[in-house]
């Protein structure tokens, strides 16, 4: 348990020591100012703006391309969003991207599971490391109203649904928002026991 914490530490001093770090977090950090991101995203490491989804993970969930699409024109991508449409200034968005390309945490489903196991407990440890909170209620998580509530998802659908979705949601209900984790069985199975239990 102590090495944890030393691998962290040592692994922020390599991230900060690395050539425009700190240029692109400031840039970064000077865009999302500018636009008032956090009125409705969280974004580091206080929880604020809960309009939108959690952006601290944005990364693993989405790719360049689609951030690309998706800040250039939301509606196009969702109608109805609550996204507004900025007039960007050149180079603005990809400065967000590779902004939020530095909060991301990779997340290691294989060596996840390989280190605690199985069961609810994974489970949680999973949805912790994806941040499902970003777009949904979880449990005491600070979840988004706006996503269905995860919480009480057994009330609506049986297990063997929600590990359907949880490999392709696209299959399931092509267009739908939610991306695709590619998780394997085991990790879905892990997921599906903590939301079930």
């Amino acid at each position: 348990m102590r090495k944890r914490p030393r691998l962290i530490v040592a692994g922020l001093m390599v991230l900060f020591a690395t050539p425009g770090f700190c240029d692109v977090m400031e840039a970064g950090q000077r865009i999302i100012d500018k636009y008032n991101c956090t009125s409705c995203h969280t974004i580091g490491k206080e929880i604020s703006g809960m309009v939108g989804p959690g952006l601290n993970q944005v990364n693993i969930r989405r790719t360049d391309e689609w951030l690309r699409t998706w800040l250039e024109n939301p509606a196009a991508v969702k109608p109805g969003t609550f996204m507004p449409k900025f007039d960007w200034e050149a180079g603005e968005i990809e400065a967000v991207i590779a902004y939020l390309k530095q909060l991301a945490v990779p997340v290691d489903a294989g060596v996840i599971l390989k280190e605690t196991g199985s069961g609810a407990k994974t489970g949680r440890v999973l949805i912790e490391a994806y941040q499902c909170y970003a777009c949904h209620k979880v449990a005491d998580q600070p979840g988004r109203a706006l996503y269905p509530d995860l919480t009480t998802v057994k009330q609506r659908r049986v297990a063997s649904w929600e590990k359907i979705w949880l490999a392709d949601p696209q299959k399931v209900k092509p267009g739908t928002f939610m991306p695709n984790f590619h998780l394997s069985e085991k990790a879905i199975q892990a997921i599906v026991d903590y939301l079930y239990q």
